[in-house]
């Protein structure tokens, strides 16, 4: 017998995932909100390329993966480029990571991994699979 609190509980942790905000294939009607301002611009692997402010890498102001054994993240606002690679790993990409005074470090980040932000028509968001590169051009406190 299902008890009524169980039911409860499992139908208000699911309503996000139908409610349209993040995630999944609707068109974005929320983005995270982030303690600063990022703007750049981003282009997808068919060329097609979005002036944005309010990026967030997963939500977050930083650059977020897999590095050898271990885990790293790199603030945005030590960020020149990031540039998504193939990578040979399955179901994941390879985040070449830019800093502005010119060093690279290469991050393996998943796939669906979610890249959002606001341009002067509306919202955009974007899986790291169809990312190209991303460009920053500034970050500002909120």
């Amino acid at each position: 017998m299902i008890r009524p609190a169980f039911l409860i509980l499992a139908l208000t942790t699911s309503m996000p995932c139908f409610a349209g905000g993040f995630g999944g294939d609707a068109p974005p009607t929320r983005i995270p909100v982030t303690a600063q301002n990022v703007s750049g611009v981003i282009e997808d692997r068919g060329g097609v390329v979005v002036t944005l402010k309010r990026i967030s890498w997963n939500g977050e102001i930083f650059v977020g993966g897999e590095l050898g054994a271990g885990s790293a993240s790199v603030p945005f606002e030590r960020v020149k480029t990031i540039e998504v690679l193939d990578s040979p790993t399955k179901h994941q990409r390879t985040a070449r990571v830019t800093l502005d005074e010119g060093t690279t470090v290469e991050l393996l980040v998943d796939d669906d991994l979610e890249i959002f932000g606001e341009a002067t028509w509306g919202l955009f968001r974007i899986e790291a699979k169809d990312v190209l590169k991303i460009t920053l051009t500034g970050v500002t406190p909120r």
